[in-house]
């Protein structure tokens, strides 16, 4: 389990990767968060977490008073959800970007073995990823080759792969696989694109921490 500073930091990352995530051409007007297990009680500090993690390009906030107002200049709602602990996911987070009643993103972030995990994007569970470093993401259609063809063009383009995890989703209309790729180097927008083009992916997006 993290410490009070280590959750706000888990709420901080996953609200950065939740933006990240959504792009810079799409909006939100909600935002929906799950403070679990004895986080509920801390919800006001994880709040201001929350709002610098996603508005990184505002000023510093002061307080959660300046951050709510923030909030309401930008039309954008906050809720803290009630939770139901009969999930038993601990002492986690789950934060939801929404346009109205549609989500958008959707992200779940824990300390597992004392170390911060990003646990679930969107629909993909069981992600574990250890968010630092740089990272790129691919969502795509599930099929043998895509990780070969992704690993090299990185492998042409000169850059190391530190880590990867490649949870699937059954369900839906055809079976999808989310690449998470940790580089030892940044990959710039091109590169991601380039990739993204390469493999037919529905999304992809980078998220350095």
């Amino acid at each position: 389990m993290g410490s009070h500073q280590e959750y706000q930091q888990l709420a901080e990352i996953l609200a950065n990767l939740a933006g990240c995530a959504l792009g810079k051409n799409r909006s939100f007007n909600k935002i929906e968060v799950s403070f679990y297990g004895e986080l509920h009680d801390s919800a006001e500090a994880l709040f201001l977490s929350v709002c610098a993690g996603i508005f990184t390009d505002a000023d510093p906030f002061q307080n959660g008073r300046k951050a709510q107002e923030y909030l309401d200049s930008k039309g954008i709602v906050f809720e803290n959800r009630e939770v139901d602990e009969s999930k038993k996911y601990g002492e986690s987070i789950t934060l939801d970007l929404l346009d109205g009643e549609n989500c958008l993103v959707s992200v779940r972030g824990t300390f597992t073995e004392n170390k911060m995990m990003i646990s679930r994007i969107n629909d993909f569970d069981n992600l574990y990823l250890i968010p630092h470093g740089s990272n790129i993401f691919f969502e795509y259609e599930d099929k043998p080759g895509v990780i070969a063809k992704l690993s090299g063009i990185l492998s042409i383009s000169g850059i190391n792969i530190a880590d990867i995890r490649a949870p699937q989703v059954k369900t839906g209309a055809f079976p999808r696989s989310l690449a998470a790729i940790k580089t030892d180097t940044e990959v710039s927008d091109e590169l991601l694109n380039k990739m993204a083009d390469f493999v037919n992916a529905i999304s992809a997006f980078k998220f350095n921490c």
